[in-house]
């Protein structure tokens, strides 16, 4: 690579390191490409140059966190099924790490879903690293055959991205998210699982059952505890704590420990 090539790559790291820097710090998406070049220390004309608009910036921000998730999931050692559940503790992981900076991002990519939703760097990845899992698993015989992994992969990326979305509103905390998505992927991989791997999706279900029902009990006491619910609320609450303390709570944390 000739000096000159290895310049302009240094000035697009630059850029894309201070686009994450703004999102970070400031925590609104909508900085100016004059504050991006102060940031990165380069002339106005520069990330205009190189990247021709703030969406090529910001799309290529995501092609540099998605390429070290990337790595990430490659440096795990575990087989094709485990890496579905795998993949999403490693996204909440990286949100808990920078979460200003994940909302922010992700509610960029939502306010310009026309544009980023149709290109193959936001769109794309997604999908094609969805895809990639569930083929893997196929050839593995953890699914069965006639699995058409266009549609799954699609599923899943829906799955994913609604309660990343509900996280970034606000709606689910990190545990629920993480929780929420593996029952919902356990569900999915159980409806096309093979013998070779169907008792350990129902222990997913129940695994991420028992977790979610975790979660609304302690919400559920906390919100009795601090009043926030009328008399009549405050018992439809009490009821269903009483619920979950007598399903089989025990029972499937047993089976999770066997």
């Amino acid at each position: 690579m000739g000096t000159r090539e290895e310049s302009k790559n240094h000035r697009r790291d630059k850029i894309i390191a201070a686009a994450r820097q703004l999102l970070e710090q400031s925590g609104e998406p909508g900085f100016s490409m004059r504050a991006l070049a102060q940031q990165a220390g380069v002339s106005i004309a520069t990330p205009y140059n190189l990247f021709g608009s703030k969406q090529a910036v910001m799309l290529s921000v995501w092609e540099s966190d998605f390429g070290q998730y990337q790595q990430k999931i490659e440096q795990l050692r575990v087989d094709e099924l485990e890496l579905f559940f795998d993949a999403v503790s490693t996204t909440a992981e990286r949100l808990n790490s920078e979460p200003v900076f994940y909302r922010t991002f992700f509610n960029q990519i939502r306010n310009d879903e026309h544009e980023a939703e149709s290109t193959p760097a936001f769109l794309g990845t997604r999908y094609a690293h969805w895809k990639k899992l569930v083929k893997n698993a196929i050839r593995a015989g953890l699914l069965v055959p006639d699995t058409e992994a266009d549609a799954f992969a699609m599923n899943l990326r829906h799955q994913f991205l609604d309660s990343i979305y509900k996280w970034v509103d606000e709606g689910l905390d990190l545990l629920e998210m993480e929780a929420t998505i593996h029952y919902g992927f356990a569900l999915s991989l159980a409806a096309m699982a093979t013998e070779q791997s169907r008792q350990r999706l129902q222990k997913k279900i129940r695994q991420a059952q028992w977790q979610l029902q975790s979660v609304w009990q302690t919400r559920l006491q906390v919100m009795i505890n601090a009043g926030e619910l009328d008399v009549v609320l405050q018992q439809v609450a009490a009821d269903q704590i009483k619920i979950i303390r007598e399903s089989p709570q025990q029972q499937w944390q047993s089976t999770l420990e066997a």
